[in-house]
C-alpha cells in the first residue's frame, strides 16, 4: 500500500511539474501605473479613431480628385480636338485668303491694262479730234 501511495505521489508530482514549468511570469504594477496604462490605451483608441476618420476622408477626397481628373482629361481631349479643327479651319481660311489675294492682284493688273488701253484710246481720239479740228 505504501508503494501505491508513493507511486501516486510521484505521479502527482510529475503532473504538477509541467504546470510549474509552463507558468508565465506575473508582473505587479501600481494603481497609478494601471491608471496611466488605461489613459494611454484610451488616448490610443481616440487617436486610432481619428486616424480612421481621416483615412476615410482622404479616400473620399482621392475618389473626388480622381473623378475630377477623369473629367479634366476628357475636357482636355475635347479641347485638343477643337484646337486641331480650329487650326485646320485657319489653314483653310489662310489658303482661301491667299487665293483671293492672288485673284485680286491679277484683277488689279487687268484693270490697269484696261485703264491704260482706254487712256491710249482716249488720247488717240483726242489727237484725231485735234487733227480733224485743225485741218
Amino acid at each position: 500500500m505504501t508503494k501505491n501511495i508513493s507511486l501516486l505521489l510521484c505521479f502527482l508530482l510529475l503532473l504538477s511539474l509541467p504546470g510549474m514549468c509552463l507558468a508565465e511570469p506575473t508582473y505587479q504594477i501600481t494603481e497609478q501605473q494601471l491608471i496611466q496604462l488605461d489613459q494611454n490605451l484610451a488616448q490610443l483608441s481616440i487617436n486610432n479613431q481619428e486616424l480612421l476618420t481621416q483615412l476615410s476622408q482622404s479616400k473620399q477626397d482621392l475618389t473626388t480628385a480622381s473623378n475630377q481628373l477623369e473629367t479634366l482629361k476628357a475636357q482636355l481631349i475635347t479641347l485638343q480636338t477643337q484646337t486641331q479643327l480650329a487650326l485646320q479651319q485657319q489653314q483653310t481660311a489662310q489658303s482661301s485668303l491667299q487665293t483671293a489675294n492672288e485673284s485680286f492682284q491679277i484683277f488689279e493688273q487687268e484693270v490697269k491694262k484696261e485703264t491704260k488701253k482706254l487712256k491710249l484710246q482716249r488720247d488717240i481720239g483726242y489727237a484725231a479730234f485735234l487733227y480733224m479740228a485743225v485741218k
